[in-house]
């Protein structure tokens, strides 16, 4: 038979005892249970609930094996957290309809302690990765399926970045450039000193800017190794005699009947550059000379000689400081 309290009044039913608006177990440490009679609920008719001892840390879990669901308005048009009981189990966070999940941190971590972490799409989406909600922002764009790209684009004139820190950086800018043969070009900043280089399959090194539109894939020696228009677009020449090179020329030098001397052009503005290639393995047979045309290479009133097989040799003209070798390969 239910027993009645009157406000104010002290009661005891078996081991519980409730006073006012406080109900307590008679013996220490001992649970509380409230049990409904077979599917039916508890119901917590306030605006707020409060679980875990005063200032002390509070567990919200099930009895026994059931899945822990939460949600509103009984499920009814409601987002849901579902943490499924048992090992490996995923937490499932999933929002009503098109809403999003939003953690609200300045940091987020993933990823369980000291382990490799993956961030995914679920299904066939792509992932796309922006800062505030995708507006006044740069964007990040993994794109699902085989053979898609890993597009970055800058906001406005923004560009991407690559480098160690601010001192060893490497813009990459898309540009409308009128003299490119395709939609854009790929500008690489770089200088003498300065070690701002993009390596393509270890073969090739651009430095400086560059069009790559170079693949000499009709001859079997060149075939061997992936040598790149590394001078803005500009020819690259075969030669088996001595030749006076022309600014912004690539010169494939072939030893293998004698030694050759490509000597530097005349008159070179700031800024021009060369560049030699042991076509034909030979270099250390017979060698090529790079002849300074009167202006110094290095800082010395030298010639330079090349002896080394398959070398790949840059030199930039700097005015008043003369011709400086800016990569070797």
């Amino acid at each position: 038979m239910a027993r009645k309290f009157n406000p104010g009044r002290t009661g005891q039913i078996e081991r519980l005892q409730i006073n006012d608006n406080q109900v307590n177990s008679l013996i220490p440490n001992e649970d509380i249970m409230i049990m409904p009679d077979g599917t039916g609920n508890v119901n917590l008719a306030t605006d707020a609930v409060r679980i875990g001892d005063e200032n002390g840390n509070a567990l919200l879990t099930t009895w026994g094996t059931g899945d822990l669901t939460i949600n509103t308005n009984n499920g009814t048009n409601s987002g849901v957290i579902s943490i499924p009981d048992g090992t490996n189990q995923a937490i499932d966070i999933t929002p009503n309809g098109s809403g999003d999940v939003r953690l609200n941190a300045d940091t987020t971590r993933i990823g369980d302690q000291n382990g490799n972490a993956t961030l995914t799409t679920w299904g066939s989406g792509d992932l796309i990765l922006n800062t505030n909600s995708g507006s006044n922002s740069g964007t990040i764009t993994i794109l699902d399926g085989s053979g898609q790209d890993i597009r970055i684009y800058p906001n406005g004139s923004g560009n991407v970045k690559l480098g160690t820190n601010t001192n060893s950086e490497v813009n990459l800018s898309a540009t409308t450039d009128s003299t490119s043969t395709t939609n854009g070009a790929l500008t690489v900043p770089g200088g003498i000193g300065v070690a701002k280089q993009l390596r393509v399959g270890g073969a090739a090194t651009f430095s400086s800017t560059v069009t790559a539109n170079f693949n000499p894939t009709s001859d079997s020696h060149l075939t061997r190794k992936s040598y790149v228009d590394l001078l803005g677009g500009q020819d690259w020449n075969y030669v088996t005699g001595n030749t006076t090179m022309s600014p912004n020329q690539g010169y494939l030098v072939d030893t293998a009947s004698g030694a050759r001397t490509m000597t530097l052009p005349s008159s070179p503005a700031n800024g021009v550059r060369v560049r030699v290639i042991d076509y034909s393995r030979t270099f250390e047979d017979n060698t090529c000379t790079i002849a300074r045309n009167g202006q110094n290479i290095m800082g010395l009133g030298e010639n330079m000689v090349l002896d080394v097989n398959e070398i790949n040799c840059e030199l930039v003209f700097v005015t008043g400081r003369g011709w400086w070798v800016t990569q070797v390969t």
